[in-house]
């Protein structure tokens, strides 16, 4: 069906009633005049954004602390503390006060430490869990103690032995390294001093520790996993939890004689399983990786990558980026194209390159989440170059992205034995986040700080009350300038309810336009309310979230602000760096009273109702095929519902021990339901690789199927395994969770039961033996949500250039029929704005029913593509489009382009998410399209949309699934290929696709398009 179809279709659906039916003249206008406005909310908004333009500097910040070549700063845990590591084996730590003049030494390896060159003491980390460990974790150039050579006027030879060494240390109760408490983790044979990498951290949601090694300045240990833990980012478990988490390490590094221990590799690191290959691995192709950071809000990894003979380059890992990403050195060097088959992993471009003429060595440094500087640099990540010596703020507004200049660094003293070894070394942060830059220097080397001269920016309003968006905060009534508005098809904000306010200033028009984007005036200013419904049984119970305002700047983009509401709604305050907060919601799930019984005759179970929950014991052969024999705790239940359950453990007395959530029609043996469920580990069962699987009985008597959750599969992780079922009127949706508060749709089946059904607890032994297993259920009446509150930098991820930065508001969103506020007048929004004189050229109403508009996801009375592609327009467009910030995606989510032109249908993909021969959609195939099941989890891993996205448009999904379910094209066949294939029609072209495996295990692709 084409899109005037879908216009002409649907455009009475549109309208109230008799709206359109009555001539323009006859028909009252739901506005009568135009509100006066002062551009920029009357002068209370800058005219642009907070701008890093001006004289910035870097100053001394510990007047009378001097270093030895100072690597970096971190703050020590728990303290005012912060440490200081130097090249050549030292670590200090000091009070963090500028007047400060004493150092106290932590950690002195001097006598083993090969410094004097790209090599030392390269990083630290403290554990996670240092308030009650003590753990500090090292990582340096080791070689014999005293065989240390070089100095700061001559340089150890290059061809240096040595060993690339991670090790932990404890520390006593003054932060003081006890020197027995050594331990090795990583003892690896190197044969140069350069490209040492020494970017380390902990991850902060994982607890993983991710560390970064270059090429030992040899070729042949680049694109390779099968050799040496060099030229790449490794990732490792040094708690060695176990279990679904991790497991022991399966193979030891080369050269002879390099080892590793003490740590376990995670279950979910890219190559796990693969033959011959260090699983250690994350990421791979990489030069001289000197630094790289995480930004705990996003979830980003920046690293930059130190170049050879062209290009420096930066590389980002985004959290909704495929594990395995391959960086491509040292096949190429910056931003000159893709990897070409076959290699390994998942190609990578860097996010920006820069060549020699303007440095030669990047630093990597921080996101700046600190608060002194957060008016210009918040959000924004800060790096510089050693040769160079200057720094620099990213600005991502552009593809690829740009460097800002901020300052250069004043040059160390003495004597310089490298490249530029009095240069620029590393960055630093302390506790309330506020940036720091290290000075190498062989005599006194500095810590500095960014600091900002001459006229700074107009700062934005620090709190909601002070923008002048609102004339009374207590009742939200906006200033007499701002217009409610209300759009066709909203973005999805994790269930939160929105109210919309425009301004555009007097005088001024908006330049019309019946697709694309309408060009606003500067000044221009929008405003979005967001509150949360917090109790599921009465969803008129709201909490104040945040408050966003938008501008239109004179610079011809915009820029944003949000505001986050006080606990007494008395005021919001702004945010500069994005921040997440839990959101406590009553789940309204009363569970009261359960009845327990014996279903099919199997061994007499137990029912124990414990302060914590049920713990629940019964014997039974099954639940699968025809057999129903089990331990069924229930009650009576009418209506929808949605019931969330924590599973603390279930004991397995066979592979198919199966506990969770049941619904049922009767209490007979063999009657109809549904199961969600958990097994009691992930051994791989069947079609079924995880511990979820959802399973139904659709007819009496009849044998059950089940329905396995898409890759990848989730896992249990006992005692912290979650089940949701959800039932809307005969559609029952299943959901898993490791936490309670981020939920995974895995399965959604649709199944006619009574109004009225049984409703509890199974659980089945899956034995024939009688021996009985025990599961410890608990359910939870309230729950947390996380809400993630973006920063200013956050807020232009969405307000994309090539979007025109106002996504809400143009024809398709805005052509609806509403009542306004104030009149009571029933009339079409742009009808009333047209009659106040807000566009320019003004339109022709007559044409109004012909204008494109979006519908609304839940609306059934249009069709599934029209309210599925509304939904990708509204949510997706501003990303996927020709243009977009996207990168790498390789289609268009705008509803105006033809969908045979989009890329939607049988479209490439970066990343299959470990399904080969995924597309973007694949007809009547849910496993293989990569769309759906994006949008079907809000897990990081690989989330859409990737940012502020914590819970699921259940929906959205079921509209998305249900039109691939219809879509049309020539259905998926299996190739005769020892390894399959794939091969479907979409329009005008037909897609081939194979799997050929390498010698070296890898797997390539090939598309031939008609």
């Amino acid at each position: 069906m084409s899109h005037s179809g879908f216009w002409s279709r649907t455009a009475s659906l549109l309208a109230l009633a008799g709206v359109l039916g009555l001539r323009a003249a006859e028909a009252p206008y739901g506005m009568t005049e135009r509100p006066a406005f002062g551009a920029f909310l009357n002068g209370t908004m800058p005219e642009s954004g907070p701008t890093l333009s001006g004289n910035w500097s870097a100053v001394v910040a510990f007047p009378n602390l001097t270093f030895l070549n100072p690597m970096g700063l971190v703050p020590v845990p728990g303290t005012n503390q912060l440490a200081v590591y130097e090249r050549e084996g030292r670590i200090y730590q000091f009070p963090n006060d500028p007047t400060t003049s004493t150092k106290t030494l932590v950690l002195d390896i001097s006598r083993q430490c090969q410094g004097w060159d790209d090599s030392g003491l390269m990083g630290i980390a403290y554990h996670p869990g240092f308030a009650t460990n003590r753990y500090l974790f090292v990582y340096y150039t080791y070689v014999a103690p005293g065989t240390v050579k070089g100095n700061a006027n001559a340089r150890p030879p290059t061809a240096t032995p040595n060993r690339d060494r991670l090790v932990r240390y404890t520390l006593d109760e003054a932060g003081v390294v006890l020197p027995a408490t050594e331990t090795i983790f990583i003892d690896q044979r190197s044969e140069t001093v350069w490209h040492n990498g020494g970017g380390m951290f902990f991850h902060p949601q994982n607890g993983f520790l991710y560390l970064t090694n270059g090429d030992d300045a040899n070729g042949g240990n680049n694109q390779r996993i099968n050799y040496s833990l060099h030229s790449g980012v490794i990732r490792i478990d040094v708690d060695r939890r176990g279990g679904d988490i991790s497991h022991p390490i399966p193979r030891q590094p080369l050269p002879a004689g390099s080892v590793t221990a003490n740590y376990y590799i995670p279950n979910d690191n890219p190559f796990v399983g693969q033959s011959g290959v260090l699983e250690e691995f994350f990421a791979i192709g990489l030069r001289s990786p000197h630094r790289m950071t995480i930004d705990p809000p996003s979830g980003r990894i920046f690293i930059g990558d130190v170049g050879d003979g062209s290009f420096e380059e930066l590389d980002i890992i985004e959290p909704t980026d495929p594990k395995g990403l391959n960086f491509q050195w040292n096949r190429i060097e910056g931003l000159q194209g893709d990897l070409n088959p076959p290699f390994i992993g998942v190609n990578r471009r860097p996010v920006l390159d820069y060549p020699h003429s303007e440095g030669g060595a990047i630093i990597g440094g921080y996101v700046y989440r600190g608060t002194e500087l957060a008016t210009e640099l918040g959000g924004r990540y800060i790096f510089g170059d050693n040769i160079a010596n200057v720094v620099w703020a990213l600005d991502e507004s552009t593809v690829p992205a740009k460097k800002i200049f901020l300052c250069n660094l004043p040059r160390g003293t003495g004597p310089n034995s490298g490249n530029d070894y009095v240069g620029l070394s590393g960055f630093g942060y302390d506790h309330q986040n506020e940036l720091y830059l290290c000075q190498l220097s062989s005599i006194a080397g500095r810590i500095y700080k960014l600091q900002r001269g001459g006229v700074a920016p107009k700062p934005l309003p620090t709190l909601l009350s002070q923008t002048g968006a609102f004339e009374d905060l207590a009742t939200l009534k906006p200033s007499s300038g701002l217009v409610h508005y209300q759009v066709n098809s909203p973005l999805w904000s994790d269930g939160a309810h929105k109210e919309r306010w425009m301004a555009i200033p007097d005088g001024k028009k908006i330049g019309f336009t019946t697709n694309g984007e309408w060009n606003f005036p500067a000044g221009s200013v929008w405003v979005k309310h967001f509150e949360l419904s917090v109790n599921e049984t009465n969803p008129a119970i709201r909490r104040r979230l945040e408050t966003r305002l938008l501008v239109r700047d004179t610079n011809g983009y915009v820029y944003g602000a949000s505001y986050k509401w006080r606990p007494d709604n008395s005021d919001a305050e702004i945010v500069y760096g994005g921040l997440t907060e839990g959101i406590e919601i009553t789940s309204g799930q009363e569970i009261g009273e359960l009845t327990s019984i014996d279903i099919g005759g199997p061994a007499a179970g137990s029912t124990t109702r414990q302060s914590d929950g049920w713990q629940v014991v019964a014997g039974g052969a099954d639940i699968w095929g025809t057999s129903d024999q089990f331990r069924f705790v229930h009650q009576q239940r009418t209506g929808d519902f949605d019931i969330r359950v924590k599973i603390a453990s279930v004991t397995q007395t066979d592979l198919y021990t199966k506990a969770g959530l049941m619904v049922r029609d009767t209490l007979n043996a063999n009657a109809r339901h549904i199961f969600a469920l958990v097994f009691p580990s992930n051994a791989p069962r069947n079609n079924n690789d995880g511990g979820y699987e959802f399973q139904s009985r659709d007819t009496v008597g009849g044998n059950a199927s089940a329905i396995y959750p898409p890759a990848p599969s989730p896992r249990v992780n006992f005692p912290n395994s979650w089940l949701r079922l959800k039932r809307a009127g005969n559609t029952w949706t299943a959901y898993s969770s490791s936490d309670g508060r981020e939920w995974r749709l895995y399965a959604t089946k649709t199944l006619a039961l009574p109004e009225t059904v049984y409703f509890g607890l199974a659980l089945t032994a899956h034995t024939g033996s009688g021996a009985k297993a025990t599961a410890k259920f608990d359910f939870q009446e309230k729950y947390v949500q996380p809400w993630f509150y973006p920063g200013r930098q956050d807020c232009l991820s969405c307000h994309s250039v090539a979007a025109g930065g106002v996504l809400g508001v143009k024809t398709r969103q805005s052509n609806l029929d509403r009542v306004f506020p104030g009149s009571g007048v029933a009339d079409n929004q742009l009808r009333a704005w047209n009659h106040v004189g807000y566009f320019e050229p003004p339109l022709n109403e007559a044409e109004l029913p012909n204008l494109n508009h979006l519908v609304t996801v839940t609306n059934e009375t249009a069709t599934l593509e029209l309210r599925v592609r509304s939904y990708l327009d509204a949510n997706c467009s501003h990303c996927h489009r020709p243009g977009g910030p996207a990168g790498q995606a390789k289609w268009d989510a705008r509803i105006e382009t033809p969908l045979g032109a989009a890329g939607i249908l049988g479209g490439s993909v970066v990343d299959t998410l470990g399904v080969p021969g995924s597309r973007v959609l694949v007809p009547k195939d849910l496993e293989h399209s990569v769309m759906y099941k994006r949008l079907a989890t809000a897990t990081e891993v690989y989330r859409m949309p990737p940012l502020a996205k914590n819970v699921v448009d259940p929906t959205a999904v079921n509209a998305l699934a249900a039109w691939i379910q219809v879509l049309t094209g020539l259905p998926e066949v299996q190739l005769a290929t020892p390894t399959g294939g794939s091969l479907f029609r979409v329009p005008a072209k037909i897609i081939l696709t194979a799997q050929a495996s390498t010698t070296n295990g890898t797997i390539s692709k090939v598309e031939f398009y008609s």
